[in-house]
């Protein structure tokens, strides 16, 4: 399993890494220009707190 997990790990790209500061406002600033830039290239939004989450529901 570790192996499997090392291999998906080291497909992984990141598109953009930016701190929201638990703030839902930035957040969905963040995300709304991550969308824009990105577009269908974005297959996952991850974050710390919920708040941030949902910013990135609430941005597209």
């Amino acid at each position: 399993m570790k192996k499997t997990l090392a291999l998906a790990l080291a497909a992984v790209m990141s598109l953009d890494l930016q701190r929201g500061d638990w703030d839902r406002e930035k957040g969905q600033t963040i995300c709304a220009n991550d969308l824009a830039q990105y577009g269908n290239q974005i297959e996952v939004v991850f974050c710390n707190k919920v708040t941030p989450e949902n910013a990135a529901s609430f941005a597209g």
